[in-house]
């Protein structure tokens, strides 16, 4: 996968940004129907499969440049953008493919509203976190919610609020406002049998309220499932080596710990997230940043 990576950034480079959006359409219906196919099965390998992904995303990418560009190529840029994010450094990078996936859809004749969503999700929350103020981004994800929601996409519309409650979060929002948002996300998520998001979102409710010290009960009541609190939904990720449940939990952990002013635990975290997962993509940036700086307190 990093071979492939590295080929792509430079041919890439090469070619820029101005030749890439002159490249002509995807006349090929076949080969159209094989990228947006493609498209949808990458969504749950960035969950499960991340160097998996990259490899899909440079041969989509490869493809549009050989045959030309479709929707899914947009989607295919936006992933590629997120595999860039294996370090710190390659931060600017990502986001400039990011933001090329976003201006090339705007190119696109009559394309598939849904489509866009979800690459206006994959930008705005996994790359244009590390750029763009977080009370914007928050903004816009709720935008994009409000269309998916409108569009029928409840799937999309889901995984959109879960990262606009995280994200809600590390903005800095009020406890108690943040609170509410989380219980008014968490019962539309049931509603919609989204159990997977809620299930994240839970684990991350229980850390909103032990630093406000509320009296709110665990959200993990609304969750349809085996699990009924974060202890059990950890067992279950390192049982699975579930990479992005895993995160997820580990950094709700580490921002507990930080902000409680926890350093030692907070540390012990951080050595134990990499004692069960060895992912390399985007998930940890947020662990070494609250764990980079709990080792020195």
């Amino acid at each position: 996968a990093k071979d492939e990576l590295f080929v792509m950034r430079q041919l890439l480079d090469e070619l820029g940004t101005d030749k890439l959006l002159k490249l002509g359409r995807m006349t090929d219906v076949r080969k159209c129907w094989i990228m947006k196919l493609v498209s949808y099965v990458m969504k749950d390998m960035f969950r499960t499969k991340p160097l998996l992904m990259t490899v899909l995303a440079c041969r989509m990418i490869k493809l549009s440049i050989d045959f030309g560009t479709c929707e899914a190529t947009c989607i295919a840029f936006v992933m590629y953008s997120v595999a860039l994010m294996d370090s710190p450094e390659n931060v600017g990078h990502s986001y400039h493919w990011g933001k090329f996936a976003m201006t090339l859809f705007q190119t696109l004749d009559n394309p598939d509203p849904s489509m866009h969503h979800r690459v206006k999700h994959y930008f705005l929350s996994l790359v244009g976190v590390w750029i763009e103020p977080h009370q914007s981004i928050c903004e816009c994800l709720h935008i994009n919610y409000r269309n998916c929601e409108f569009s029928g996409d409840i799937e999309t519309s889901s995984n959109v609020l879960a990262w606009y409650c995280l994200i809600n979060t590390l903005s800095g929002s009020n406890l108690v406002t943040l609170n509410n948002i989380y219980w008014d996300v968490g019962r539309k998520m049931a509603e919609t049998s989204q159990h997977q998001h809620l299930m994240f979102v839970a684990s991350f409710h229980g850390h909103i309220v032990k630093l406000a010290n509320l009296s709110s009960t665990s959200m993990f009541e609304l969750v349809k499932g085996p699990f009924q609190s974060e202890d059990e939904l950890l067992d279950y990720a390192i049982a699975t080596s579930k990479s992005k449940l895993l995160c997820g939990i580990y950094f709700m952990k580490l921002y507990d710990a930080f902000w409680s002013r926890e350093y030692a635990a907070g540390v012990d975290l951080f050595t134990a997230y990499f004692s069960v997962t060895n992912s390399t993509t985007l998930d940890f940036l947020f662990l070494w940043f609250y764990g980079g700086i709990m080792s020195f307190g």
